[in-house]
């Protein structure tokens, strides 16, 4: 799955790294509420996963050496 690209999703475009396999798909973060009698995600925010992972060199330390 190295380096797959995903151009249409209901979050947007994404891929996997090809160095790790580690997904850049974006994630929406926050609570759930009752409003006005149904349930709504509140507090949220929007998370771009390549925002999140280490780089791929820093990634590639954190692996066990074979």
């Amino acid at each position: 799955m190295g380096g797959l690209q995903i151009e249409t999703s209901p979050t947007g475009p994404f891929m996997f790294r090809a160095a790790d396999h580690q997904s850049t798909m974006v994630a929406y973060v926050g609570k759930t509420a009752l409003v006005d009698g149904k349930s709504k995600m509140v507090d949220w925010s929007y998370a771009d996963g390549a925002a999140y992972l280490p780089s791929e060199a820093e990634a590639a330390k954190l692996r066990p050496a074979d």
